[in-house]
């Protein structure tokens, strides 16, 4: 708001899957302030998870030397070889 944003980009987003959809309290206040300053809220958390490319979990492989990363079907996670 002091640095005049039209957006801000953070890891984790407000919304949540299997949460109260209820936007009361702190939650309120957070999309209060970001509606009320035109301020658009970008929440990368699981793109940059899944992302077979750049995202966490296979960089994070990668930096690790693990071998055959790969996903596991039907969820957000990596696995593959690490030779230790």
């Amino acid at each position: 708001i002091d640095e005049n944003a039209d957006a801000i980009f953070v890891h984790h987003g407000i919304f949540w899957q299997d949460e109260d959809q209820v936007i009361v309290g702190a939650k309120r206040r957070k999309i209060s302030l970001l509606l009320s300053h035109n301020i658009s809220l970008f929440g990368y958390h699981l793109p940059l998870d899944a992302h077979p490319e750049v995202g966490n979990n296979v960089q994070l492989g990668k930096l690790l030397d693990i071998q055959n990363i790969k996903p596991v079907e039907g969820s957000l996670l990596w696995q593959g070889d690490l030779n230790i």
